[in-house]
């Protein structure tokens, strides 16, 4: 759409109508000035307007969108397991911090990788489980519910 005068007219995307917005500062792509090109000629100058604005998404607080990408990534999980492995020495102690390590966690079930069976042998009995699930709640809180051991090599999940 053009003005009386030849210049082309921007029906939604000026700054001040989408001001604390994720594209608040953005231009219009090829798709969408061809998309409003061809809604003018259809709808005429009169109607355009209202047909465009009509046809555009929502606009979306950058608030919103970074806590939905957080959420598909999962980040909260990473945040956790991060700091589990900065205070592992806590967890395990001396002896064993140099054969276990976090590896993952999934649906609150943390994957702790160890050397090797004899390791998961003396670590995989009812009372030092419940000792360490305790110890893992007091850094990652609720969000660990179990803990599962796992043979070094075998973990399904990439190093951290």
């Amino acid at each position: 759409m053009t003005t009386p005068d030849g210049q082309k007219k921007q029906l939604w995307t000026t700054p001040a109508d989408h001001a604390g917005r994720s594209h608040e500062y953005r231009r219009r792509s090829r798709a969408e000035n061809a998309r409003e090109d061809l809604l003018a000629a259809w709808y005429g100058e009169d109607l355009a307007p209202r047909e465009i604005e009509a046809h555009q998404r929502p606009a979306v607080n950058l608030n919103t969108m970074v806590d939905q990408l957080l959420g598909k990534w999962n980040m909260a999980d990473r945040i956790v397991l991060r700091r589990l492995v900065e205070r592992w020495g806590e967890v395990m102690g001396a002896a064993f911090r140099k054969h276990t390590q976090p590896r993952r966690l999934e649906d609150k079930t943390l994957d702790i990788e160890v050397m090797n069976t004899v390791v998961m042998y003396k670590l995989d009995n009812p009372q030092v489980r419940q000792v360490l699930l305790q110890k893992v709640r007091e850094i990652a809180g609720d969000e660990v519910e179990a803990i599962r051991f796992v043979v070094g090599g075998q973990s399904t999940s990439r190093p951290t």
